[in-house]
């Protein structure tokens, strides 16, 4: 089973027959000690933790990981 993130601010998603459970990312990421912050201009999200980054927009199918693109399995 993998989980997955959801950008917004919403209540977990259970997807039948799928590998996937989406919970908030903000909160969830912030439990884990990252720094989640929201570019209301750039509608992006930018996650920081020890040292790496990511950077995603809410139902993208990439996201940017220490500067590099990454092709996620589910969109964001």
């Amino acid at each position: 089973m993998a989980v997955a993130l959801c950008c917004a601010r919403q209540s977990p998603v259970y997807a039948h027959g799928s590998e996937a459970h989406m919970v908030p990312m903000d909160k969830t990421l912030q439990a884990f000690g990252a720094d989640v912050q929201w570019d209301d201009y750039a509608q992006m999200f930018t996650i920081v933790k020890d040292g790496a980054f990511v950077k995603v927009k809410p139902g993208a199918n990439t996201a940017i990981v220490n500067g590099k693109s990454l092709t996620l399995r589910c969109p964001w």
